[in-house]
């Protein structure tokens, strides 16, 4: 906003306007797809959530539910699940 000379709320409505999500549901958006990668390795989902950025397991939990429809665990056992798949395949 600075760099534009303009005020961060014009920026944010601009931002909506033109990719139809707020500049917070882009980087909730971002680090969910992070975290999916992340779930295939041995981390915990503590540790997931925040190396993505969310200080609260119990937030980042929802946010990935809302948006993945399955909540960490349970994508991760599906992941899981499709890999030990494909290795007796």
């Amino acid at each position: 906003a600075r760099v534009l000379e303009r005020s961060p709320a014009y920026v944010s409505r601009i931002f909506q306007r033109e990719l139809g999500l707020s500049p917070w549901e882009v980087l909730i958006h971002l680090r969910l797809a992070r975290a999916k990668e992340l779930l295939a390795s041995d981390r915990s989902i503590i540790e997931v959530a925040l190396a993505v950025g969310f200080n609260d397991p119990a937030y980042f939990a929802r946010a990935f539910r809302k948006q993945l429809g399955l909540s960490p665990q349970e994508f991760r056992a599906r992941v899981h699940h499709a890999t030990d798949s494909n290795a007796t395949a």
